[in-house]
């Protein structure tokens, strides 16, 4: 175990100073750490959550444009109004970027395998309502408009529903891990903030004993130096008492000198007194 009276002076005073010195490399540290994750999480929500959200609404929106185009195609081809092919390039269109963005939500979610497998069953969804549509078009194109929208009113809408559970169950699930990744950064940021705190507190403990204590372990031993001192020289000092010599700095030794100086002193008075008994 350290014992504080057996180190030097310098040892002493430099103690205080150097755990305030660590203290601030831990502190520093520590704010390193926290500004490093914290500019991670906000990169992976910014560059991959946020945007894998926004993709998968987008998609959302385009499969539903596709559904709706569909049915329109199917009214107006029903109805006799013409020029039902827009609304078949509509419907082409919309059910293309709807499985593009899909896509690209796989690629900004594919560090995270729980994430991916939410979409386990998308591909064959989407292939088999690709298929459905393409048959009941392949109807109306037919002329048997009439069949093709009851077949997909009986078997299409439910299609359809079932691959749109897969967008919004991928939005659902990116969404509440962009959440679990904010609590984490918040959680930890607490945790260090705890952290700086408590360091903070320690190097201002220490900076007071530096200030106020440190001092007082060489004021106080020299002051009852300075005192023996001033009472020889004023003729009334007790020269059998001696400054303790506890420890092992430089006051210390200085201590052991002084009794060495004030045990022959004595010694010196005592035979001076007996010299000046026999002369007497």
């Amino acid at each position: 175990m350290l014992n504080i009276d057996n180190l030097s002076v310098r040892k002493k005073l430099s103690l205080p100073l150097s755990l305030v010195m660590i203290l601030i490399i831990v502190v520093s540290i520590v704010s390193l750490q926290n500004s490093r994750f914290l500019a991670k999480n906000t990169q992976v929500l910014s560059s991959v959550y946020t945007e894998a959200i926004s993709t998968s609404l987008n998609a959302d929106r385009d499969l539903y444009q596709a559904h709706a185009a569909l049915l329109e195609f199917m009214l107006n081809d029903l109805l006799g109004a013409g020029n039902t092919n827009v609304y078949l390039k509509v419907y082409e269109e919309n059910a293309v970027q709807a499985k593009d963005r899909m896509e690209k939500v796989r690629s900004l979610i594919s560090d995270s395998p729980a994430l991916l497998g939410v979409l386990r069953t998308f591909d064959s969804d989407y292939k088999n309502w690709l298929s459905f549509n393409d048959r009941v078009i392949a109807m109306v194109n037919n002329g048997d408009v009439a069949a093709a929208s009851s077949l997909y009113q009986r078997e299409g809408s439910p299609l359809f529903e079932q691959l749109r559970t897969n967008y919004d169950k991928i939005g659902e699930a990116v969404k509440n891990r962009s959440d679990e990744i904010t609590k984490e950064g918040l959680a930890s940021n607490s945790s260090q903030m705890v952290v700086l705190g408590i360091a903070i507190l320690l190097a201002i403990a220490a900076c007071l004993v530096s200030l106020i204590i440190g001092p007082q372990l060489i004021t106080n031993r020299i002051n009852t130096m300075r005192k023996m001192l001033s009472s020889i020289s004023e003729g009334e000092g007790d020269l059998t008492q001696r400054l303790s010599t506890a420890g092992n700095d430089e006051i210390t030794r200085v201590a052991e000198e002084f009794n060495n100086f004030i045990e022959n002193l004595q010694g010196l008075i005592s035979i001076i007194k007996k010299r000046c008994y026999l002369v007497e």
